[in-house]
């Protein structure tokens, strides 16, 4: 694996992990125009695992709050986790194919469009985070769930499904941020386990794709950087209410995969 090839997709899963444009869809997309068309997995955990830093940094305060005024949260981020856990392991057992499929990542982006617009029309609400319930915690963990589909935001399904829900714009995008925090670490632990253990090619798979150390921490560093400056735009436009600027993007880029790919 080339140097160029690690950096535009650190600079892509730093982007796109915050930004409502989904980075599991333009890993897949930008996978096909670099390299051999399969993001490397061992790579893969490494950006992921930056951008999770970035949120664990960001948010390193309301994290620390759970431990303390704010625990009656944990059980309510468990609970919305449960979703994407559930739906992930009949994904990774069953459609594998789908989540590496650059048409589906293609539709799905259009989805998100879709999305993106209908939050331009959501009435902004002021429940805080100290009004979160199980319901609107389910709602949200099951729009979280429908983003293992390469294509759908996570931030964006995240977010959109809380301002649904009645929370006011910064609540429902701290919550969805904080509720990314367990889902990504347990997906990047179980690809972790499953690379060690040969489930996905194993050590022969990463000697083939000739990952270095060296190209594995500028792939972290470079995703970790990049994603607290997203992660910070990313709240900025959704206070501002301007959410919907995004959908123009992943309509374009739906648009273009569905016709190039």
């Amino acid at each position: 694996m080339h140097v160029t090839e690690v950096v535009i997709l650190a600079l892509v899963q730093g982007i796109a992990e915050f930004l409502p444009i989904s980075s599991s869809g333009h890993l897949v997309v930008v996978s096909q125009f670099v390299g051999d068309g399969r993001a490397d997995a061992g790579l893969n955990i490494l950006l992921h695992a930056g951008t999770l830093g970035s949120i664990l940094v960001h948010y390193r305060r309301d994290l620390f709050e759970l431990l303390g005024r704010q625990r009656r949260l944990v059980p309510l981020l468990v609970l919305g986790t449960l979703p994407a856990v559930a739906l992930g392991l009949v994904a990774k057992t069953w459609f594998e194919p789908l989540l590496e499929s650059p048409r589906v990542a293609g539709w799905m982006l259009l989805v998100t469009a879709s999305l993106l617009l209908a939050a331009r029309w959501i009435e902004a609400r002021a429940d805080g985070l100290d009004r979160m319930t199980v319901g609107r915690s389910l709602f949200i963990g099951v729009a979280q769930a429908l983003a293992l589909l390469p294509g759908v935001s996570r931030s964006g399904s995240t977010i959109v499904a809380g301002l649904a829900c009645g929370l006011e714009r910064r609540a429902a995008a701290t919550w969805a941020f904080l509720l990314a925090v367990p889902a990504i670490a347990g997906a990047s632990t179980l690809e972790a386990v499953s690379e060690l253990t040969g489930g996905d090619g194993g050590a022969e798979g990463a000697a083939a794709a000739g990952l270095s150390p060296g190209l594995g921490a500028l792939g972290f560093a470079l995703s970790f950087l990049v994603g607290l400056v997203s992660l910070r735009i990313v709240l900025r436009v959704v206070e501002a209410g301007h959410l919907h600027w995004f959908a123009l993007w992943c309509a374009a880029v739906g648009g273009f995969v569905l016709i190039a790919v």
